[in-house]
């Protein structure tokens, strides 16, 4: 076991048992005097906060190990061992980059001495153009003009060096656990086609001398995901980009952040117009294979109270969700809710006063609601009457994110005077698949 991942579960494992004995206490003393000593419930409240904290630290290192796994099989045999993580990573961010300027599927690509010395030059060539630009008395060098036509785009853009776009998609990565639980393709069009096999074949009993008519057909249908484009222009004088020692640094941390952000809240509620669509935004519904509107809807349980879990029967309503879950789907099955959330589902108990959060026996999952892994996606809606505040299912089964490959930058010293505006954008598709395979919870009566 990760030994990071082994302190955390330890953590974890003493917290939970300190939250459940002072939430005990507080109970009683509510039952025997009807309100909760100072003292206890400010204990109740900092144990809780600990226990949301070290999940969520538990949930980045977790992603980064499963990341670290996808890195080191998608080298596969194209790429000689790596020693360390950080090799890993860059071998596969120079196979991304050639691929990417090559126009090629990135398992196509095999990476020689020649391509890796080339795409190390790229990566100081970038940050000179950051720095400088490439026009009048700043004109760069011609080795530097050589080394930026690997990675230039038709359009005049430049593609973002390996290791910058490696890590501004992975603190997408880290930021927004939907596409942590989600399917992921990465896409060389504008959009990432699929088909829907809704139908069924028609049979019938016959004896051995009768009639044998024609029976129905399955007809085939098909969803599209379109790659939308998000951009982000920060901007800062030319000054302050000549003097800040570390200047990549600096342009990841103001781009990554806004890009983690538009993105994770559109994969939960995005309406799909200019943006991908969050699960969050269809109709209540049972999906049927009778037509696409029929299909398109997901299904909920209604917690029986506006704004609140029920006040005897709290944990009925994730039995139901559970139950409505086909089993198919139940393997992979998580919950997702943001920490409010999370706080008020950790002290519900069944009827025979066991809670229904329990540490999980792997390592790698320390918080199990009812036997399912719990994720924090803090843009889930907060509890409130009619709120879609818990969700459950099979995401990478229910929910595809298509990226179009490629992190571009555009440096503007002229718009905006004194100030460079880096216009960077990234394009990304995301929508709904399977309907069956998400269920949500509803906090009405």
């Amino acid at each position: 076991m990760d030994p990071e991942l082994k302190k955390l579960a330890d953590q974890i494992t003493a917290n939970l048992a300190a939250f459940k004995e002072a939430n005990d206490r507080e109970l009683a003393e509510i039952k025997a005097t009807g309100r909760a000593s100072a003292e206890t419930v400010a204990k109740v409240t900092a144990i809780d906060a600990k226990l949301t904290e070290l999940q969520a630290e538990h949930q980045k290192v977790t992603a980064r190990a499963a990341e670290l796994e996808t890195v080191i099989a998608r080298l596969g045999t194209h790429a000689p061992a790596a020693n360390s993580e950080a090799e890993a990573r860059e071998e596969l961010g120079i196979r991304s980059f050639l691929a990417r300027t090559r126009g090629v599927p990135i398992d196509t690509i095999t990476v020689t001495a020649e391509d890796r010395t080339k795409v190390r030059a790229y990566k100081p060539a970038f940050l000179a153009l950051v720095r400088r630009g490439g026009q009048g008395g700043n004109a760069l060098a011609p080795e530097i003009l050589a080394a930026l036509s690997v990675g230039t785009d038709p359009d005049g853009g430049y593609l973002v060096p390996p290791d910058m776009s490696g890590r501004m998609v992975q603190l997408v990565y880290e930021t927004s656990p939907i596409r942590q639980l989600a399917s992921v393709q990465s896409i060389k069009g504008n959009e990432l086609l699929g088909t829907l096999d809704l139908d069924e074949a028609d049979s019938g009993w016959v004896s051995e001398t009768a009639a044998r008519p024609e029976t129905s057909t399955p007809e085939l249908g098909a969803w599209r995901i379109a790659a939308h484009e998000q951009y982000a222009a920060p901007r800062a004088t030319q000054q302050a980009i000549d003097d800040i020692p570390d200047v990549e640094s600096w342009l990841n941390g103001k781009v990554s952040s806004k890009l983690a952000r538009r993105e994770n809240t559109a994969f939960v509620s995005g309406n799909g117009v200019g943006k991908p669509r969050g699960f969050l935004t269809y109709a209540d519904g049972v999906p049927a294979g009778t037509s696409i509107a029929a299909w398109q809807v997901i299904e909920r349980s209604k917690t029986g109270v506006n704004g609140g879990f029920h006040a005897t029967l709290p944990g009925d309503v994730f039995h139901t969700t559970i139950g409505k879950l086909k089993a198919a789907y139940l393997a992979n099955a998580q919950w997702v809710m943001n920490r409010a959330t999370l706080a008020a589902t950790r002290k519900i108990k069944d009827g025979d006063g066991t809670y229904l959060w329990e540490k999980s026996f792997q390592a790698a999952q320390p918080f199990q609601l009812l036997g399912y892994p719990v994720t924090l996606a803090e843009d889930m809606t907060a509890i409130a009457t009619g709120a879609l505040g818990i969700g459950f299912g099979d995401f990478r089964a229910g929910y595809q994110v298509a990226d179009r490959l490629g992190i571009r930058l555009l440096r503007d010293p002229f718009t905006a005077k004194p100030y460079v505006v880096f216009y960077t954008t990234k394009r990304v598709g995301g929508d709904v698949v399977n309907f069956e395979a998400i269920k949500l919870i509803e906090f009405s009566a």
